[in-house]
């Protein structure tokens, strides 16, 4: 797909594997290194991102929305990023983590505050806080784990991110909340950043994948909750990377132990047998 400043949804097609080896095999270092789990189809999707934001320069401020525990920001982290996490879940940082990078914790004014009792027992500082770009400002600080609700980010400035990164996240949300998440997202990028994106596609019509309790977008979907603009788009090799991801090779032999022990995820019980497209949506703030 081109690579110009134009919206973009991209279908993942499994060249992305080999085309870009190096980033694989930046992820699959990650993995062993932090000990993490990871989705069936993340490594595509973190090729992707990554690839998307490796022309911004060391010390730009990422925005990771519902980053999770997820490998995405401690990827961002090691590239020398700062990187605002944003999760509404009451996260404590891996211990693996903790080991590679500087990570603060933050709450939104509101929440739970027995969630920061937790974290400052595990021997990290925590506090509430509406400013959380003024910490991650701060020298030595590589990552700043803010509570907060995607779909409200009033805190926040306008334009005040270089750039957005979203790993397989929004598409839990309902259609109503994921337009506002998207509304804000945009109101805190800076004019001329992108907002990355991965989430579920799919080659019919508008469902909900049960086992892993998310969306799956068909192409006007996407449009219409995004706000695309006459977006480029590999829709048309929908059936073909379908085919591909049944195939499997260079995703399956990495499947996370953790399938095989549940029903109720996107690989349920192990077994190979996606059913849904793995897909990433690219947005520019013109």
């Amino acid at each position: 797909m081109s690579m110009s400043r134009t919206d973009l949804i991209s279908i993942f097609r499994m060249e992305l594997l080999s085309r870009r080896s190096d980033l694989k095999q930046e992820v699959l270092d990650a993995v062993r290194r932090f000990d993490v789990s990871i989705g069936w189809h993340y490594i595509l999707d973190f090729i992707w991102l990554l690839e998307g934001v490796e022309t911004l320069p060391p010390g730009s401020t990422i925005l990771d929305a519902g980053a999770g525990h997820g490998l995405m920001q401690m990827l961002l982290a090691a590239r020398g990023h700062k990187v605002l996490s944003i999760d509404y879940s009451p996260r404590i940082p891996f211990d693996s983590y903790r080991a590679k990078a500087s990570i603060r914790v933050l709450s939104r004014s509101g929440f739970d505050e027995a969630y920061l009792e937790r974290v400052r027992a595990r021997g990290m500082d925590a506090g509430v806080s509406d400013e959380p770009l003024a910490v991650l400002a701060e020298k030595g600080v590589d990552i700043v784990y803010w509570r907060a609700d995607i779909s409200d980010l009033s805190p926040l400035p306008n334009e005040c991110v270089d750039a957005v990164v979203s790993v397989s996240a929004l598409e839990h949300n309902s259609k109503e909340k994921l337009l506002t998440c998207c509304s804000e997202l945009e109101r805190v990028l800076k004019p001329g950043g992108t907002m990355h994106v991965t989430v579920c596609g799919s080659d019919r019509e508008e469902w909900f994948h049960e086992p892993s309790k998310g969306w799956c977008y068909p192409e006007k979907s996407l449009i219409e909750y995004f706000g695309l603009r006459n977006p480029e788009s590999n829709f048309s090799e929908a059936e073909a990377a379908f085919a591909e991801l049944k195939q499997g090779d260079g995703l399956k032999e990495h499947l996370s132990e953790s399938y095989f022990v549940s029903g109720d995820n996107g690989m349920p019980w192990g077994k190979w047998n996606p059913e849904y497209l793995a897909l990433g949506v690219r947005k520019n703030k013109n």
